[in-house]
């Protein structure tokens, strides 16, 4: 049980970082939407998703296997779409 808790924390800290938009937390974790299949940094300008399409991943190769897309608005700040598309091509 005491696992259980510890997970919620973090999922709680992860949703307070998306909602205020926190810049320190880029790279650390990644937010993917179940509802569009997008994967986005947690400082990203988009509209914020519900907290029940939320999905976290800690790295963005993770969340590319599991069928989410990059985010049109912040794949600059990660690295450019050259980043993302040498990803992509490396995970098919």
């Amino acid at each position: 049980m005491r696992r259980r808790k510890e997970e919620t924390v973090e999922r709680e800290e992860k949703i307070k970082a998306v909602k205020n938009k926190e810049k320190r937390y880029d790279g650390q974790f990644f937010v993917a939407v179940k509802s569009t299949k997008i994967v986005c940094c947690p400082s990203c300008s988009s509209r914020t998703p519900l907290e029940k399409n939320m999905v976290f991943f800690d790295a963005l190769e993770e969340a590319l296997k599991n069928g989410y897309r990059p985010c049109k608005r912040c794949k600059l700040k990660i690295g450019g779409s050259k980043k993302w598309q040498t990803l992509l091509f490396c995970l098919k």
